[in-house]
């Protein structure tokens, strides 16, 4: 198959792979019934209830002294609809979106870096194939995290390729906030055993390092 014919297929390649990448996340997460990873999912799933009743990311009424509010806030919407096991659902299928539309820019990234739409292609389908990517079907910052960081070292490529003022400047910031607000140190730590070892009694979230 000639090169022009890759290229005018491509595009509906990837989107054929993005959406069977959706639905079989969807299957997967629908097979656990309820959130496992302790204290994780309980802590997002309980800021990002309270940003959709109140605007405020709080834990079960008290300052949630968490830093990392950009996963709950893309699945607070998720707690517009109705009943947990609805809000639940719909979070779990926004992780499986986001995980599955990393394969853009991995095909981008690679289409510029190979030059050959067919070698972008089999880049984003390894991509899709990451066992890591069994978190969708958990409330857990992987799932905002990847793409995010894909897009950010995408990014810093590309200024790297074509250096300007502006780019180094917009790739490194994009890295630097997303990094702060998907990831936090305490919840990464799996020695917390209970709720009071990760929180002091102020309500400021423990931990030791940057994730």
């Amino acid at each position: 198959m000639r090169e022009h014919d890759i290229a005018a297929t491509a595009p509906f390649a990837l989107a054929a792979m993005i959406l069977a990448s959706v639905g079989v996340r969807l299957w997967l997460a629908w097979r656990v019934p309820t959130p496992w990873i302790m204290v994780d999912e309980l802590i997002y799933s309980e800021m990002a209830k309270s940003f959709a009743a109140g605007g405020h990311f709080l834990i079960r009424g008290s300052p949630a002294g968490i830093s990392a509010v950009g996963y709950p806030f893309l699945i607070s919407t998720g707690w517009l609809f109705g009943p947990v096991a609805a809000a639940y659902g719909i979070a779990k299928a926004f992780n499986a979106a986001l995980v599955s539309l990393t394969a853009i820019p991995i095909y981008f990234w690679a289409a510029r870096l190979v030059g050959k739409r067919w070698l972008a292609l089999v880049a984003s389908a390894l991509v899709l194939m990451m066992p890591a990517l069994l978190y969708s079907g958990m409330l857990m910052t992987e799932n905002a995290f990847l793409p995010t960081f894909v897009l950010a070292v995408w990014a810093i490529a590309v200024a790297l390729e074509r250096p300007t003022l502006l780019w180094p400047r917009s790739a490194s910031s994009v890295y630097s906030e997303f990094r702060g607000s998907c990831c936090c140190s305490c919840c990464r730590r799996r020695s917390c055993s209970s709720w009071s070892s990760t929180f002091e009694p102020n309500g400021r979230c423990v931990g030791g390092g940057p994730f």
